[in-house]
């Protein structure tokens, strides 16, 4: 075997060859040696090359015998190489990629030193239904992309984008008439003659509004806020804004990552935010040390249910004008008989000690399908949740202590609530179960619990799947 290294740098300590491309460092092992496959020339080839941890095979692109098992890539398919761009596509009579390939992958760009015509183009891509990474197109003259309309999936590579079309002057038309799957972000932005006021309600559906559409000269309703908000700065916020796509900054607050950070505002009173219908986020809400802040049962129900865990979201309830529905309760002072029997929501706090729950509590519980408080229950005589059988919800905003708290009950088999869809605490902790040794649980009931406390269930301080793998081991002992 002969080794050709082009263009690399050699580091004889540890063995390791690697390429001075920007392009992902993959690497595969023979011995104990790494070669960094992208950039080694093999001759002749080996015809097999295991990684130890291989996650991923595929053939390099000057080798073709060999089958390479490398780690790094997380899609099923061998990468085809003569399938695989990255970098700048300039010049018409280079070979982008084989004629054979129907996906491509990589990072494909056209800009203004691109010399490709429209009809180029579309020949270009005439077979491709499937794009891996991220296609960008920049400054260029083009007037219509219609080679994307045998586009069919996009998908995330190295990127969360999977389409830029930014700064084409130009720019009227975009043909994405096959595209029906995308997960990662599309941007189109400051393309001045483009309207993509048309393609809205497909964009929508295909990525869930995970698109970042403005400077166009028609937008899809939303507004993406790339400015600090000052007292003046919030003049230029259109007036008909329906949706914000992308970060909303404030001034003189510390600059954290998330989607709404809300810190130490000693003067703020509400959010004002009473019409908010969703919020599309990969970044945690936070709200703290906000002195006087009220948020609204509504408010708190969309900021909680976003899909990310929020973890540092606290704040007050309101106590006042509230609806008929909802009754300010606090066990410590109050017995549940005197509640009404237009109640179907409790603002407060259920906690019983050394007790048992009669009859009639049971009867009235079974009517209460929020709580926007804490439950918490001290070697309470009950086999069975049963008497919250119609509870959706229990959502605290008490940072200190989790929602739901279940503790020295000896006579507890299980905590399963049938319609409970949802439990919050701004706490890592939503729902502690202890001390309770006749729990019997399946790893099942472990998934449900944790989809509803968003991954926030402890049982005797320990993950609910880690408890249950541990009690299994031991009933195998005994």
């Amino acid at each position: 075997m002969r080794l050709e290294i082009i263009e690399v740098e050699v580091r004889r300590l540890s063995y390791t060859y690697t390429g001075t491309e920007e392009r992902p460092q993959k690497s595969v092992t023979e011995g104990n040696i790494d070669y960094s496959i992208i950039f080694l020339r093999l001759s002749p080839c080996w015809s097999n090359v295991d990684h130890i941890k291989s996650w991923k095979s595929f053939r390099p692109p000057f080798c073709s015998n060999a089958e390479i098992t490398a780690e790094g890539f997380d899609y099923d398919d061998p990468i085809d190489f003569e399938c695989y761009r990255w970098g700048y596509a300039i010049t018409v009579g280079e070979t982008i990629w084989a004629s054979h390939c129907d996906s491509v992958t990589g990072d494909i760009i056209f800009d203004s030193t691109s010399n490709f015509t429209e009809a180029q183009l579309e020949t270009l891509f005439e077979n491709i239904t499937t794009i891996n990474g991220k296609l960008r197109v920049e400054g260029t003259n083009f007037k219509r992309l219609n080679f994307l309309k045998t586009v069919v999936n996009m998908n995330t590579y190295y990127s969360s984008y999977v389409l830029e079309i930014k700064n084409n002057a130009y720019l009227a038309e975009l043909n994405l008439a096959k595209l029906n799957f995308s997960n990662g972000m599309i941007a189109v932005q400051w393309n001045p003659l483009l309207d993509m006021s048309k393609y809205c309600t497909r964009l929508n559906k295909i990525t869930n509004g995970y698109w970042m559409i403005y400077g166009n000269k028609a937008n899809c309703g939303g507004y993406t806020l790339d400015f600090p908000l000052t007292f003046t700065s919030i003049l230029n916020v259109p007036s008909n804004l329906t949706a914000v796509r992308g970060d909303v900054i404030f001034e003189d607050t510390d600059k954290r990552r998330s989607a709404l950070s809300i810190f130490e505002n000693a003067y703020l009173g509400n959010l004002g935010l009473s019409k908010l219908s969703k919020i599309s986020t990969y970044m945690p809400i936070e709200a703290q040390n906000n002195r006087i802040l009220e948020v609204t049962f509504e408010e708190i129900e969309t900021l909680v249910t976003t899909g990310v865990p929020a973890t540092q979201f606290n704040g007050n309830f309101p106590t006042e004008n509230l609806p008929s529905d909802i009754c300010v309760f606090n066990s410590f002072t109050e017995d549940l008989i005197v509640l009404s029997g237009n109640c179907t929501s409790l603002l407060g706090l259920l906690y019983y000690r050394d007790r048992s729950i009669s009859p009639l509590e049971r009867l009235i519980l079974s009517r209460i399908r929020k709580i926007y408080g804490n439950i918490e229950m001290v070697n309470v005589d009950i086999e069975d949740l049963s008497m919250f059988s119609a509870l959706e919800q229990v959502i605290s905003l008490n940072y200190s202590h989790p929602a739901i708290v279940l503790e020295s009950m000896n006579t507890l088999k299980t905590f399963k609530m049938p319609n409970l869809k949802l439990v919050y605490a701004p706490d890592t902790v939503k729902f502690a179960i202890d001390n309770c040794p006749n729990l019997n649980m399946t790893l099942s009931d472990c998934n449900e619990m944790d989809i509803i406390s968003q991954n926030a269930l402890s049982i005797d301080r320990k993950l609910c799947d880690t408890w249950f793998e541990d009690k299994e081991a031991q009933s195998e002992i005994f």
